[in-house]
């Protein structure tokens, strides 16, 4: 069955629906990879048992968003940063105003007005950490990530030395 089909990768699944995909025979043993959002922001594969649960089953993590949809990318600056950010890119993030009617960003929780300006805090302190190692807030985000589970993949997570 399924002999044409090499690998298998998963987007967004619970560790349920995991178990039982990879009891499937013929089929679970071609699954190798799940991509879910993981990010600081964003802990849920940690906390719902997903990471320990791939890991025994020898499934790779693949985070998709590592950067909390862009809120750890340094565009999202406290109002001290702001013109100097603005200088380097041509715009910055404050507030849900910032974006465009039709990103989809506006629609999610973490960008709601009450709490845009709570995670602009932690993102504050991320920069603050970074400027303390010499590094971009997008390389500590990233180097926590590979921190905490070292077995994550993806091409920018693939090793330290890709965050320098």
């Amino acid at each position: 069955m399924m002999d044409w089909i090499e690998w298998i990768g998963l987007s967004e699944c619970s560790a349920e629906v995991l178990r039982r995909a990879k009891s499937v025979v013929g089929v679970g043993e071609k699954i190798v990879a799940v991509q879910s959002e993981y990010s600081i922001f964003t802990l849920d594969l940690e906390t719902l048992g997903f990471v320990k649960a791939a890991r025994e089953l020898g499934v790779s993590v693949v985070p998709s968003s590592p950067l909390g949809r862009g809120m750890i990318s340094g565009r999202y600056v406290s109002l001290q940063d702001s013109e100097a950010i603005f200088a380097i890119y041509g715009y910055r993030y404050r507030s849900r105003a910032d974006f465009g009617a039709d990103d989809l960003r506006i629609w999610m929780p973490r960008f709601k007005e009450e709490n845009f300006p709570k995670n602009l805090k932690i993102t504050d302190k991320i920069i603050e950490i970074a400027k303390k190692y010499g590094a971009t807030s997008s390389q500590v985000a990233l180097a926590w990530i590979l921190g905490e589970n070292p077995d994550c993949e993806s091409d920018c997570l693939s090793s330290l030395a890709n965050l320098a």
